[in-house]
């Protein structure tokens, strides 16, 4: 509050001689000023303590978890590294799977022709379970 002291004193110096000069609405005006800014101190003290006691519980939380941040990062980096080398498993997968695909169509093609040529079809027709099929066994 000392340190505001001078600033207060100027003004009041100030509304005096306002007041002297019959100039009274800028002698309110200053009046109504100098109380929000007497108020300003208070004010300032509290806003002080608050960021002190806020900076405090930073510094705490920093000591606490100082070397998490390398031990998270180190993790990740390994993450990452794994995820890349999944990565490249999955695409090579993904060849796989289409080489076989393409196998997979070409086995069915197969089969429908050696059905067609047999006279056969995927579907079971009526008179199928009459029919002598000539065969080893």
């Amino acid at each position: 509050m000392k340190r505001f002291q001078p600033f207060f004193a100027l003004r009041i110096y100030w509304a005096t001689l306002l007041l002297q000069a019959g100039n009274f609405a800028q002698a309110s005006q200053i009046t109504s000023q100098l109380e929000h800014l007497q108020k300003m101190p208070q004010r300032l003290d509290a806003t002080q303590a608050a960021w002190q006691s806020t900076h405090q519980h930073w510094l705490a939380f920093s000591e606490r978890f100082q070397h998490w941040a390398g031990l998270l990062n180190s993790q990740l980096n390994q993450v990452l590294a794994e995820t890349e080398t999944l990565h490249c498993e999955i695409e090579a997968v993904h060849e796989d799977v289409k080489d076989i695909d393409g196998k997979v169509d070409k086995v069915l093609k197969l089969l429908e022709q050696l059905l067609a040529r047999v006279g056969l079809s995927a579907q079971i027709k009526a008179n199928d379970e009459f029919t002598y099929h000539n065969s080893p066994v």
